[in-house]
Order: C-alpha cells, then structure tokens, then sequence
C-alpha cells in the first residue's frame, strides 16, 4: 500500500495559506508535514483537522518563538515506511543529523524555493516552497508530495498552488 506525504513551509500565517487550509482536501494524504514559519501555523492545522492531527508533524522555523524553546525540537527524524525522514525548517540544522543515517530524506523549508537534490546515491534535500502569497522571491506558490510506493520507490512532487501544475517529479 502507498504512503502519501503532504510537505508545506512557510505558510507565514497568510491568507492564502487560510485558503489552501479551507480549500485543499488532506483527507488523501497519511502524513503531513509542516516545515515552520510559522509553527503556530503547523498547530491551527492540527486543529482543522481535529479528527486526525496525529498525522501532522511540525518544527518551527527561525522567526517562530517556539525555535528557541528547549522543549521544541527544532529538527525531527520521523520513520515511514523504513524511509528515514529529517525534518527542519532549515537546511543546516537538519544537516547536522545526516551523520547518523546511510539514506535519509530531508524535508525543509526557510529559502521560499522549491528544490529537490540528490546527494550520492541515497540521500536526498527536498524544499516544497511556500504558501505566503501567490509569488514571494521570484516563485509561485507551491506545496510538495511524497509518495512511498508498494516497491519502496519513493516519487517527490512539486505542485503548484493556484493551478495544480506539476512544477518537478522525480522517482527514485
């Protein structure tokens, strides 16, 4: 059976993030993660999705008090699957638990612009963008998805906001 991943980053508690929360069907998706900025933002989506917030994983991103609370993890290794996925709102402070794994996928936000790489054979960056407004640092609005296929084939998604358009698709 697949596993569907939903990414988003830098929601900046906008109103367009409030329309994507109003408007998007999560139900498709088992997991989803909200790469901060702002954390708060990760928690009112929990709280639209009452029923099944145990799905939604967060870690705050640098403009959020929570960043700089000891009891707020700023990076997150979560386990799906058996694919290892690091998760932060910054590129660095995830990179410091690359060490620790032999494949993993990094899942984070901060640069506004999407991104996939990957590094040797096994091991994988991936930026889904942002929801702050329809353009913010020359890039429309977008959201990731990663799916983990029967096979364990992993395809990463780049899905424009307003239009649905794939922007970036890859299987490893």
């Amino acid at each position: 059976m697949e596993t569907k991943i939903l990414v988003l980053s830098d929601t900046h508690s906008s109103k367009l993030m409030e329309e994507f929360y109003n408007n998007f069907d999560f139900s498709k998706y088992d997991k989803i993660f909200h790469l901060g900025d702002y954390y708060k933002d990760g928690e009112l989506l929990k709280y639209y999705l009452k029923d099944v917030n145990e799905k939604v994983v967060i870690v705050p991103g640098i403009y959020c008090e929570e960043y700089f609370k000891a009891d707020i993890d700023n990076v997150k290794e979560v386990i799906i699957n058996g694919k290892v996925f690091i998760l932060s709102h910054t590129i660095e402070d995830g990179r410091k638990f690359w060490y620790k794994y032999p494949e993993f996928i990094h899942c984070y936000g901060h640069t506004h612009k999407y991104s996939f790489n990957l590094i040797g054979e096994n091991k994988v960056t991936f930026n889904p963008g942002h929801l702050k407004n329809d353009i913010d640092r020359g890039q429309t609005a977008s959201y990731g998805e990663i799916v983990i296929n029967e096979d364990l084939s992993v395809e990463f998604k780049i899905i424009e906001y307003k239009t649905g358009k794939e922007l970036f698709f890859t299987r490893l």
